[in-house]
């Protein structure tokens, strides 16, 4: 498991460790962060670690925080690759929308594990006005040089519903239905993860996604804390038999 963690009293917003369990229940921790801050698109904090493996290495996805005021920051979305885990090269990348977002403010994206017609796709989160988010989708051929897919967001915020201010990026699992996109979606009141279907033969087309949300927080270390009233997806797992 890839996590973000921040030391007290540091000036960077992140860095990201490594976990790893025999059961899913109990971790133990690297004792040093996996991936830390280093070059201009990063220098204030690595977050948002998502990560997939192709072939026989790890390609993660995070957020690099290039600029911070205060509570302003500027962010980009990052690439890293890895054979084992430990040790990572990166690059920042260049994402070119369709959609007028507010930029530079792209963070929480996710790489599929598989190519659509010869090209890497991503599904990427972008800022909108009045402190909203959307989900966008980019594909690739090198990794490296993104464009947007579609003049639209693939996600918007709904009104009305748990995910009326914000969706952001969560992970993306694949199955015999699609392209299952699990994201966290916030009202003015807390953090809640959903989900929504997307075509294997287009990407950008939503199938289905559900009206509520399908985790929320209840218990008392989710709804109490530094950062309270949040469950927040950043991965997933598939097991042999299929849950």
């Amino acid at each position: 498991m890839f996590y973000r963690s921040r030391k007290p009293r540091d000036r960077h917003t992140g860095l990201i460790g490594l976990a790893e369990s025999d059961d899913g229940v109990q971790w133990l921790k690297a004792d040093r962060p996996v991936l830390t801050p280093g070059m201009e698109e990063d220098r204030y904090g690595c977050e948002d670690p998502r990560v997939i493996q192709w072939r026989d290495s790890f390609l993660m996805t995070y957020t690099g925080v290039s600029e911070r005021r205060g509570e302003t920051f500027k962010t980009h979305i990052c690439l890293a690759f890895s054979r084992d885990g430990l040790y990572w090269r990166k690059q920042p990348i260049t994402l070119k929308p369709t959609f007028p977002y507010y930029t530079p403010f792209f963070k929480a994206a996710v790489i599929l594990p598989w190519r659509y017609r010869d090209k890497w796709v991503m599904y990427f989160t972008g800022r909108l006005k009045d402190c909203q988010s959307a989900i966008g989708c980019a594909v690739s051929s090198d990794l490296t040089h993104w464009k947007e897919v579609a003049d639209h967001p693939v996600l918007m915020p709904r009104k009305g519903y748990f995910d009326s201010w914000v969706v952001e990026v969560g992970t993306c699992i694949l199955n015999e239905d699609g392209i299952w996109l699990f994201y966290n979606g916030r009202d003015h009141s807390s953090y809640r993860i959903g989900c929504a279907l997307l075509a294997y033969d287009d990407p950008t087309r939503v199938l289905w996604r559900c009206e509520r949300a399908i985790l929320e927080p209840c218990l008392n270390w989710e709804r109490r804390g530094i950062t309270p009233e949040v469950t927040f997806l950043a991965g997933g797992v598939v097991r042999v038999d299929g849950k």
